[in-house]
C-alpha cells in the first residue's frame, strides 16, 4: 500500500497476496500528529510500515514521527 493517510484509513484489511508467507510494507504520507499508523499498519497485516507528514510532489523528504521524538536523539 503506498498513499495519503485519508485513503489508508478507509481501506478495509484485504487478504494477503501470496498468503502469509509474504511480507507486506505500507507507506504512508500526510500522516497527522497523533495519528496510530503503527497500530494501523499492524492491524492491516503489514511487517514494515513507513508513515511520515510530508505532502506534495515529494512527501518522503520529511522524518516518520516516531524518528522526531526526542528519546530517538542522542
Amino acid at each position: 500500500m503506498l498513499g495519503p493517510w485519508a485513503a489508508y484509513r478507509a481501506l478495509t484489511p484485504q487478504p494477503r497476496p501470496g498468503g502469509t508467507d509474504i511480507r507486506l510494507c505500507h507507506l504512508v504520507y500526510d500522516v497527522p500528529p497523533g495519528a496510530d499508523p503503527e497500530g494501523l499498519a499492524r492491524a492491516r497485516g503489514a511487517a514494515v510500515h513507513c508513515a511520515v507528514t510530508g505532502t506534495g510532489d515529494h512527501p518522503w523528504g520529511t522524518l516518520p514521527y516516531t524518528l522526531h521524538k526526542p528519546e530517538n536523539t542522542s
